[in-house]
């Protein structure tokens, strides 16, 4: 049985896959297996795993019936994991080669269930110029782990990659089918299940930055989301963990200036950005003094007291 399980969605990803799939190949740890889930992709991405699967026998093609989406397929991979340690990989972005190693020698030294690492994000594989840290390991709580994360404030982040977890961690949680930024959703859970995490302050995960990546393509209704999954769990966790609020708080804002900046100005966007103006105004002097909020979020405290109007215009020409 491999120790480790990679998960890998695919679609639509046929210029960056055979980069990404090489980085796991490549890897310094190798008791590990790969599950690629491909989700109806139109391009080659299925061909060129398949191409894949037999060159390197621990990597295996799972194939979905129709598209289902990012959750499902990630999903997917969980039901059929062999490994007792779990991380999951982006079709169209990269690993350095200790990734796994580093990884795996800071849950097993440390004793815990999830470990993670920062990341650096890239445009051409050429390019990658990767500026090194004095590496450093520490152990914080869960709690300690989700307020860095629910303030943006660098690592850990609530992003699903750059992580090794305890596959036990994932027996009561999955990732939400069918919604947009389904690692805010989720993640913050995993923090708390696993009481403490291992943090290295080394970017082994490489993630690329191109303009059809989910994050980079227009804002639509369906994306739009972001405002609900900020709010579910703003009121999830200030029910159960209470001294996260103030953090909570944070994230609802910095989702409602999101929404302000990046969706159109047009009147089927209008009621959830009426929705996200209601929460800068209520939350903005809740936050403006607090020392944790990032520089940027208090540039908008600001400048939403020139009114929602002029807000929006100067956010939504790209004020970040």
């Amino acid at each position: 049985m491999p120790k480790i399980s990679v998960i890998v969605p695919v679609y639509n990803t046929e210029d960056f896959l055979l980069d990404a799939l090489e980085s796991i190949s490549k890897q310094s740890f190798s008791d590990f297996e790969v599950l690629i889930i491909d989700d109806c992709s139109t391009d080659k991405s299925k061909s060129i795993a398949q191409k894949f699967i037999e060159q390197d026998k621990r990597f295996f093609l799972l194939s979905n019936s129709e598209n289902k989406g990012l959750s499902y397929s990630r999903n997917k991979g969980l039901d059929h994991i062999q490994g007792k340690w779990v991380t999951f990989v982006d079709s169209d972005d990269i690993l350095d080669s200790k990734f796994l190693e580093i990884l795996f020698f800071a849950i097993q030294s440390k004793n815990v269930d999830l470990s993670c690492c920062s990341a650096y994000s890239f445009r051409n594989s050429t390019d990658l110029k990767i500026k090194r840290n004095n590496t450093s390991l520490k152990v914080l709580s869960g709690e300690e782990a989700l307020k860095i994360a629910l303030y943006q404030k660098g690592y850990p982040d609530h992003s699903a990659w750059n992580k090794l977890y305890n596959a036990d961690l994932w027996k009561k949680r999955r990732f939400p089918v069918g919604v947009f930024f389904e690692d805010m959703a989720t993640i913050p859970w995993l923090f708390l299940d696993a009481k403490k995490v291992a943090y290295i302050n080394e970017p082994l995960y490489l993630y690329r930055k191109h303009n059809n990546s989910i994050l980079r393509t227009p804002y639509t209704e369906k994306k739009a989301e972001l405002l609900d999954t900020a709010e579910k769990l703003f009121s999830s966790i200030t029910k159960e963990y209470p001294r996260l609020s103030q953090a909570g708080m944070n994230t609802v804002f910095s989702a409602s200036c999101s929404i302000l900046m990046k969706t159109p100005l047009k009147d089927n966007f209008s009621s959830v950005q009426k929705r996200a103006w209601k929460h800068i105004v209520d939350l903005r002097m809740k936050l403006f003094f607090d020392p944790n909020i990032r520089i940027k979020n208090r540039l908008a405290i600001l400048l939403s007291f020139m009114g929602f109007r002029l807000f929006q215009k100067i956010i939504h020409s790209g004020i970040k």
